[in-house]
């Protein structure tokens, strides 16, 4: 009796010890996978703000082109607008102007490949047709021959409606873009958004150094043909021409694992931004994408 007794004893902690490695395998498992997942997550968010950063380039020279052809209105000499250190697109780009009636069409050929601001290198041709609607809002399309942003591919159009004065006194320009971008040889990203960007410093100046957008909209983030985020700028994205990064706002992103928010910060000119999931928060570097590439 007594040995049948120590033999149920064994087996009983033979069986706990051998409960206890798979439970405790399983939940490394689960952490494992969830570092993961949360990994690739991180990665694809960092994704999405190299986008963004790539259209606030698009914006910025569309809204550099337009302004040139007002400049006769907006000062009494011949000086252009320019940056601190030269001008916008300086030699990078050359550029052709057709008038055909009513309409103004711009060519800006970047080459095989040119250094333009703030770093980036632009290659390829955007073509920039602009239509008179009055002496106040101009509808300015856009559309794109073998061009890319830092080496990655840009295709598809984008249609800016600009206003010179909305009903707070500054110029206005809402936007509809429908953009793919070949990230890689396997992937590419559609980008299907409307945006409305408010230019609410420095419309009034001869330099870009103090030039200040506030953009909101939302738009649709579409990976190899699936909708893969939906994003909403829940504060208003604050654009500063002197700085190569977004310096402040929040964009709300929604994904099929988990929800998002991205905040871009307090104001000040750096790299950092904020990501936070639920209680987490954890800081990406905007442009380590970029460098990756460039170097």
């Amino acid at each position: 009796m007594k040995n049948e007794t120590i033999n149920r004893a064994i087996k009983s902690l033979f069986l706990y010890i051998v409960l206890t490695f798979f439970i405790v395998g399983c939940s490394n498992d689960e952490v494992e996978e969830s570092a993961n997942s949360d990994g690739q997550e991180i990665e694809d968010i960092e994704i999405l703000a190299e986008i963004q950063s790539m259209t606030e380039v698009l914006d910025d020279m569309s809204e550099v082109i337009a302004t040139e052809m007002d400049q006769s209105k907006q000062f009494n000499d011949t000086g252009s607008k320019a940056l601190p250190d030269g001008p916008y697109f300086s030699s990078c780009a050359s550029r052709t102007i057709v008038l055909e009636g009513g309409n103004i069409n711009i060519s800006l050929d970047f080459g095989s490949g040119c250094e333009g601001p703030h770093g980036n290198s632009l290659a390829g041709i955007i073509r920039i047709d602009v239509q008179l609607l009055s002496a106040d809002e101009q509808l300015v399309t856009h559309s794109f021959e073998n061009f890319s942003i830092n080496g990655r591919a840009i295709a598809g159009s984008m249609i800016r409606n600009r206003i010179r004065s909305n009903e707070d006194g500054y110029p206005e320009v809402q936007t509809s873009k429908d953009l793919t971008i070949q990230w890689n040889e396997n992937t590419a990203f559609n980008r299907v958004c409307q945006t409305t960007r408010v230019w609410v410093e420095g419309n009034d100046t001869r330099s870009w150094g103090d030039d200040v957008f506030l953009t909101t909209g939302k738009w649709n983030v579409l990976k190899n043909g699936v909708l893969q985020r939906s994003v909403t700028i829940s504060k208003q994205l604050r654009r500063e021409m002197s700085c190569r990064f977004l310096v402040s706002g929040t964009l709300d992103i929604e994904g099929s694992v988990a929800s998002y928010s991205l905040d871009f910060g307090d104001g000040t000119c750096d790299d950092v931004a904020v990501v936070r999931i639920g209680e987490r928060e954890q800081e990406i570097k905007l442009g380590r994408l970029r460098n990756q590439i460039r170097n």
